[in-house]
């Protein structure tokens, strides 16, 4: 699990606290920042964020010109440690509703946690973490008819079709929906062998998630299969996707 220190902003920008709101957002503008942390007397007395600016001052119509960055400034400041790994920082993030952790060690602001630094930590999530297995397999000869049974009784979206003990394509729910029954073929006399998609489309297991995200949206699939020195050893879905990521809150 990668940590704080792994993935944060180390360039930190800073302003006065005796600056005004107009001189801040000016910055932040440049730099094309979503906030600023505010010092005073050399040390962090708060942070000053976007949200800061729209709530606080323009929409109770204050004079950015005139307002002092202290007055309107989010304090006291929520940090966390650069040691803390990232999913315990999303729950501090998700917990005090902020988009933005200054981190700091042994009382020094070394850097800045944001919302979208945990996008890149789904790049330290492994297919091996998230897949679902074993897999079942069926012979190519198995009916349809049969094959949606053992789907239905082993609650899988999908089977491996093999043949001379080789597995050569994927019977899904979609080839059921959609080779079969729309075509109004009867599932007793059909073989699954018949209406599999092959071939199948697999993935190591010590790729990160973005990367199987990517191939199933290129090769057009909801599910890839996992595999290692030649074996199927799992499958890996669309769903599973979505599990591994609502792990890591992505704030925005």
């Amino acid at each position: 699990m990668p940590k704080v220190s792994d993935l944060m902003a180390k360039k930190v920008l800073t302003i006065d606290a005796e600056e005004t709101v107009e001189e801040a957002a000016i910055i932040m503008g440049e730099k094309h920042i979503g906030s600023i942390i505010v010092t005073q007397k050399g040390k962090t007395a708060g942070i000053f964020t976007e949200r800061d600016l729209m709530t606080k001052v323009l929409a109770k119509g204050l004079d950015m010109s005139k307002t002092k960055v202290s007055v309107v400034m989010s304090a006291p400041l929520v940090v966390v440690d650069p040691e803390v790994d990232v999913r315990e920082a999303a729950k501090m993030m998700v917990e005090m509703d902020i988009k933005r952790l200054p981190v700091v060690k042994e009382g020094k602001l070394i850097g800045v946690f944001t919302s979208r630094d945990l996008i890149k930590s789904l790049a330290y999530v492994w297919v091996r973490d998230v897949m679902k297995g074993p897999v079942v397999k069926t012979p190519y000869e198995t009916s349809v008819e049969k094959a949606s049974k053992i789907m239905g009784e082993r609650r899988v979206g999908s089977l491996i079709v093999t043949k001379d003990d080789e597995d050569i394509g994927i019977f899904a729910e979609r080839d059921l929906l959609t080779r079969v029954l729309a075509a109004k073929i009867d599932p007793r006399k059909a073989k699954i062998g018949d209406f599999m998609s092959a071939p199948l489309i697999t993935i190591s297991p010590d790729v990160s998630v973005i990367e199987a995200s990517r191939l199933m949206e290129r090769r057009g699939v909801q599910r890839l299969f996992v595999q290692e020195d030649g074996e199927i050893i799992g499958i890996i879905t669309a769903a599973d996707m979505a599990q591994a990521i609502a792990e890591y809150p992505l704030l925005f």
